[in-house]
């Protein structure tokens, strides 16, 4: 089977799908598409179950984000996560969350998974201005004060804050299948005023996207 035909796209939520203009019967230029549920736990399930199933080349996750601020990352961009972290996980102090004495443990490399294909793609995109390059946190509840988001981004030095792509990073890595994670921002982390949200137009660009980037990958692999 080739490449571009052995690729999964998972996103967790109905409402981050059907935003992107797709559906879980759908086939984005030969990517199979999936919800995979929302936070860490569901993510990890799915993917273990899925992949115990069948071996893919490459699995995609795509949603929504909150940006941190001051991050260098604004609402309506595009990002590509270059590796995630587990930010909340460890011993809670206040607003802050101390984490435990392996830290490295927490953390994953994405793009050390990607082979040279990805890796010249994904350059390729950032080069065009189509999306940055960052660093992303997972967490099991999101930010809902400046204060902690201001926290956990000077804690890891990450941009976005979301709650499923440590989870399917570490699944990944254990089977040995590259993780391709993109993000629309939606919102600043620790604004949960939602008449700020931005969430329809976000998942719209983040469609645009992934249309644009399943297109080239087929084209790369025919």
């Amino acid at each position: 089977m080739s490449p571009r035909k052995n690729i999964l796209l998972v996103t967790p939520t109905h409402l981050e799908l059907h935003g992107m203009g797709l559906s879980s019967d759908h086939s984005l230029h030969g990517l199979e598409v999936s919800v995979c549920g929302f936070g860490p736990v569901s993510t990890a399930i799915f993917l273990t179950q899925v992949l115990l199933r069948r071996r893919y080349h490459m699995v995609v996750l795509a949603g929504l984000a909150g940006a941190y601020e001051g991050m260098g990352v604004g609402v309506g961009d595009v990002c590509v996560a270059q590796s995630e972290v587990y930010a909340d996980m460890g011993r809670c102090k206040g607003m802050n969350v101390e984490p435990i004495e392996d830290a490295n443990c927490l953390r994953f490399e994405l793009f050390k998974a990607w082979n040279a294909s990805l890796s010249s793609c994904i350059q390729e995109i950032i080069a065009k201005g189509e999306a940055k390059l960052v660093d992303m946190a997972t967490v099991c509840g999101v930010s809902c004060s400046m204060e902690r988001a201001k926290l956990i981004a000077a804690r890891w030095r990450v941009a976005l804050e979301n709650m499923e792509g440590a989870a399917a990073a570490q699944v990944c890595e254990l089977y040995g299948i590259p993780l391709l994670e993109v993000r629309a921002v939606s919102n600043l982390a620790g604004d949960c005023d939602r008449s700020n949200w931005q969430i329809q137009s976000s998942l719209k660009v983040l469609g645009a996207f992934l249309m644009n980037f399943s297109r080239n990958w087929a084209i790369l692999h025919e």
